[in-house]
């Protein structure tokens, strides 16, 4: 309740439609690249019901969620999570210099560990290798999609892991269309590739596979761009009510 999921459900239905056609172009279908759905129901303007997405957790939880985060288990000696968001919020309002001085002391101090999940979940080598696959194809997918679409938001609360097939599965688009860059601090980035999700790559990081995957997407989206603005034409003749509200309020918010 209390929460509108027409975006959501619209969105659903634009990755469906983004998975027929890379399902159905020869050159993305043969690695089987996706970005995982799930059932988005919009009862009213504020309720709804959202398919539960068994067997996942989210990257938080996985990554620092006490008392056994995957941070805490295998790098005991770095800073908690807390200590790096109070190190970052100290100097906020700070010069560049100081806000890069900063970010870096942070960067040496909590180093990534998101590789560990394939270790934990999938212990048989053959069976790793495949999942970490899944992964790598699912998160270039899902950047470049999020990308097109101009999704924000994307906090490690709403990044799911599924435990069974190594896949992201990407959760609440409330933020979408570049509404991130209205917010009192901006999201200008185009997707979310921090140095945990890159850690989960494996050792060539983002070359290779994933280069390669996003390559492929770009190039279906491109040749089917028509299918997609017809869908994302919804909110151009249907815009939500409380989407233009959140942008005038940040907006305002902004200007105070």
């Amino acid at each position: 309740g209390k929460h509108d999921l027409r975006q959501d459900a619209v969105m659903q239905q634009l990755f469906h439609t983004i998975n027929v056609l890379l399902k159905s172009d020869t050159e993305s279908s043969q690695p089987n690249l996706r970005i995982r759905t799930y059932n988005v129901i919009p009862l009213s303007p504020s309720t709804g019901i959202l398919e539960w997405v068994s067997n996942t957790q989210t990257v938080g939880d996985f990554l620092v969620s006490p008392p056994h985060g995957a941070h805490m288990r295998y790098r005991p000696q770095d800073w908690i999570s807390s200590k790096c968001r109070e190190t970052m919020d100290r100097v906020s309002r700070g010069s560049e210099e100081q806000r890069g001085a900063a970010f870096q002391e942070v960067l040496k101090n909590f180093r990534p560990v998101l590789h560990h999940f394939f270790i934990e979940n999938f212990p048989d080598p053959g069976v790793w290798y495949e999942k970490r696959l899944s992964y790598t194809r699912s998160m270039a997918v899902a950047s470049i999609v999020g990308h097109m679409v101009g999704l924000g938001d994307r906090h490690s609360q709403n990044i799911l892991l599924d435990k069974v097939t190594g896949e992201v599965v990407h959760i609440d688009f409330g933020i979408a269309f570049d509404q991130g860059k209205s917010l009192p601090v901006p999201e200008l980035v185009p997707f979310r590739l921090t140095r945990d999700l890159v850690d989960g790559l494996g050792v060539i990081g983002v070359r290779g596979v994933f280069t390669k995957s996003c390559e492929s997407v770009v190039s279906t989206l491109r040749e089917h761009h028509t299918n997609l603005v017809t869908i994302a034409q919804v909110f151009l003749h249907d815009p939500l009510s409380k989407w233009l509200l959140r942008v005038n309020a940040n907006a305002a918010n902004e200007r105070t």
